[in-house]
């Protein structure tokens, strides 16, 4: 089935829900172990009695069963949308270059007609003017399809932690209690997407992030990936292999900090610019001209 730009359009719409539904059931998965470590090793919420500790660890399991079973039909389901939009774009692509050169044959083929016979000289413009016109709305509806193929590369590309309750143990193990910086530039929405969720990990954590996610203004040439600062290069070696781990990210530099803090700064892609002209720049918060997307 071949997708109209409209329909594409709806499908990114879709899968952006899709994907938030997943982080949501995942987040449940998080709450539904925290509620079996409570009853198991704690006595919150049930004072220590027996028959409350087993209610409240059964229920803690059927959330547990309920909501990877739902994160997985979520997976699923991105992964569904995301084959039906790079197909039917490539479908549309080619599609596009072959009515290109059939309209630029017949493009030729008019010319040569007119400058053979002389006679039907206006017959002949008239047809090779109307051929141009094919080209043109052919060459233009090739542009849109790659401009959309661009559009839904930067969305099924973006940047993400898939190991966030792995990563958000690593940090309360290693760095609970601690202050961290979260930063990306400003523009980058798929900086901001990125750094946000790190500010949610730290903050599971139990750590004290400072969220700073588009608040970073590009001097020069923007940082790539991620930039870890730390007061020592060892620490700041030692955050970054944490967040290399594995399914969670790759490009990371280290540097040292003058503060006694921890930072991390989510670079741009070096694919896509910083701030495209293209996007929407209104602050969803204040319905005014912002760099900083609503958090």
């Amino acid at each position: 089935m071949i997708l109209t730009a409209s329909d594409v359009g709806s499908l990114a719409r879709s899968l952006w829900w899709w994907e938030h539904a997943e982080y949501f059931f995942a987040a449940l998965v998080t709450l539904s172990c925290a509620g079996e470590y409570i009853a198991s090793f704690t006595k919150w919420f049930t004072n220590g009695d027996r028959d409350k500790k087993e209610k409240l660890e059964k229920r803690s399991t059927l959330l547990l069963v309920a909501s990877l079973a739902l994160e997985l039909v979520c997976l699923v389901r991105t992964n569904q949308i995301s084959g039906q939009i790079v197909g039917s774009l490539s479908v549309l692509a080619e599609e596009a270059s072959t009515k290109s050169a059939m309209a630029m044959t017949d493009a030729d083929s008019a010319l040569t007609k007119a400058s053979q016979a002389q006679v039907s000289a206006d017959s002949a413009v008239e047809s090779s003017l109307e051929a141009q016109k094919q080209v043109s709305a052919v060459d233009q509806r090739a542009k849109e399809i790659d401009s959309d193929l661009t559009n839904v590369e930067w969305i099924i590309s973006a940047r993400r932690i898939q190991d966030v309750d792995g990563l958000t143990n690593d940090f309360r193990k290693r760095y609970k209690g601690q202050r961290i910086i979260l930063r990306s530039y400003a523009g980058d929405w798929e900086g901001f997407w990125l750094c946000s969720q790190l500010f949610d990990i730290a903050k599971k954590a139990e750590m004290y992030p400072r969220d700073e996610c588009s608040g970073e203004i590009a001097k020069n040439l923007p940082v790539t990936d991620l930039l870890v600062r730390a007061p020592s290069i060892n620490e700041a070696q030692a955050l970054s292999m944490l967040v290399m781990g594995p399914r969670r990210i790759s490009g990371i530099f280290c540097s040292l900090n003058v503060d006694p803090v921890l930072t991390i700064l989510v670079g741009v892609k070096s694919t896509f610019p910083i701030w495209p002209p293209h996007k929407r720049t209104e602050d969803p918060k204040t319905n005014t001209n912002s760099g900083k997307p609503k958090h």
